[in-house]
């Protein structure tokens, strides 16, 4: 039980705080999470040393001033702190996001006096299923730079973190949209195969990113 408890349970509510929204987490982030979980766990084991100071580690489990009863209920009032605050927390994000979604619609409109009556123009991300794509985006980017400048070596060594990126993020992409995530799959891994070769060349290398980038500017959605 003690390590069902600590590791895979622990570890996947570890994951359900600390991945964003895009993965299905609560995006609290690993410094929060750790945070709360030290908070947490602080109170717990001060609560037992209290009462075996108190009241001797033999009896402390005997009678009002312990027992199996209060030990599930302080346990319990612990996993309520931490669902309550990563709800809230994770809830001040949501609004947070949708507020920056706003922000990015942008309403011109040219008056009558100006000639042309009213005109309105909203810039929005396209809506997929995907997500937002813009972490493998940036990635992509430097990419770019760096095969612009025929630095193949340093793209070999930067591709690495696409890679890494792009795998841990299969379990919460690739069920949204199989079809779409197999498409950057292989966009990726063309990539990845271009740099990667015995004598990469900067056009191969060039054409994959911008396929991939391409693709990702059209998929990502917010």
């Amino acid at each position: 039980m003690a390590y069902v408890l600590t590791r895979p349970l622990g570890a996947s509510l570890g994951d359900l705080l600390t991945q964003s929204k895009d993965f299905g987490g609560l995006d609290l982030g690993a410094s929060t999470t750790s945070l709360l979980f030290f908070g947490v766990i602080l109170a717990l084991v001060a609560r037992e040393q209290i009462l075996a100071d108190r009241h001797g580690v033999a009896s402390k489990g005997d009678g009002p001033h312990g027992g199996r009863r209060a030990d599930f209920t302080w346990a319990a009032a612990g996993a309520a702190v931490i669902a309550i605050t990563g709800g809230l927390i994770g809830a001040t994000h949501t609004n947070t996001a949708s507020t920056q979604a706003m922000d990015q619609v942008t309403i011109t409109t040219t008056g009558a006096a100006a000639g042309g009556g009213t005109t309105a123009t909203e810039q929005i991300n396209p809506t997929t299923r995907l997500g937002n794509l813009s972490r493998f985006a940036v990635i992509t980017g430097d990419l770019q730079a760096m095969v612009a400048h025929n630095d193949l070596a340093a793209g070999k060594t930067r591709a690495k973190d696409l890679e890494v990126s792009w795998d841990d993020a299969e379990a919460g992409l690739k069920p949204r949209d199989s079809a779409k995530w197999h498409q950057l799959d292989g966009e990726i891994d063309t990539v990845l195969t271009a740099l990667r070769a015995s004598n990469p060349t900067k056009a191969d290398c060039a054409a994959g990113l911008t396929a991939l980038m391409t693709t990702l500017n059209r998929y990502d959605g917010v």
